[in-house]
């Protein structure tokens, strides 16, 4: 994993982001209200670059976003912050399984076809996905006629605790082979992420074999995207240094 931190001179941000294969827009707790603050003009060049990459030469340079990472990929689709609602959401701590769209037979992630097992049956069956947000994206926001909509389409959507929807996971509305997906929810807990002193008492995320597979399954169609280009490091030397 290349780290692509936000604040590198243009110059070298722009240099690396030629070499890499795809990119992970992470969780945190970023400001994220103003469009041209450095952290939301470094993400907009990643979905930028993405979306030419396939516009321009069928190429698939996938980007993901993990919760912040999907608001931020719903706030740039928009290109308006007040799609996001802050600290509207109950939804901390919750595990939910999630409930597909119409748009979840086009998936590039959650299609029934392309995974091991049945990873889409455990998904939406059983609370496996880890939800620890309280800010969201209705998913009335991704309407036909909007910005957002024109960018993205819902693939899942849930509710919290007080019944309150929000969109779940997000895909880009590009056609064929273009790989921009954003997920509310967070699949790299269940395998990696533990609370308390990790007793069923304080730890609330599903670590089953059911949930750990059912994520790798999900996170194996990302890395499986970033093999579809050939971008690479000019040698050894240069990508240790970018590492």
């Amino acid at each position: 994993m290349v780290p692509l931190p936000f604040d590198l001179p243009d110059d070298q941000f722009d240099r690396r982001l030629r070499k890499i294969n795809g990119a992970l827009i992470t969780g945190g707790g970023v400001d994220l209200t103003k469009l041209d603050s450095p952290y939301m003009v470094a993400a907009s060049k990643l979905l930028n670059f993405s979306e030419a990459a396939w516009a321009n030469g069928k190429e698939v340079w996938p980007l993901w976003g993990t919760c912040m990472g999907m608001q931020v990929l719903s706030i740039l689709g928009a290109a308006d912050s007040s799609v996001l609602l802050s600290e509207a959401y109950d939804s901390e701590q919750l595990m939910l399984p999630l409930s597909l769209t119409e748009h979840a037979s086009t998936s590039r992630v959650l299609c029934r076809d392309c995974l091991a097992f049945d990873t889409v049956h455990e998904l939406t069956t059983r609370s496996l996905t880890v939800n620890l947000h309280h800010d969201g994206v209705e998913p009335s926001s991704f309407a036909p006629g909007t910005s957002l909509g024109a960018r993205f389409k819902v693939v899942s959507q849930n509710v919290d605790r007080k019944g309150k929807p929000f969109a779940s996971t997000i895909e880009t509305t590009l056609p064929g082979g273009a790989f921009i997906v954003g997920t509310q929810w967070h699949p790299e807990r269940n395998q990696f992420e533990y609370y308390g002193n990790g007793s069923a008492a304080t730890d609330f995320i599903d670590h089953s074999e059911h949930a750990i597979l059912a994520m790798h399954a999900v996170a194996v169609r990302l890395v499986g995207a970033a093999r579809l280009n050939q971008r690479s490091f000019a040698d050894f030397d240069e990508e240790a240094k970018a590492l």
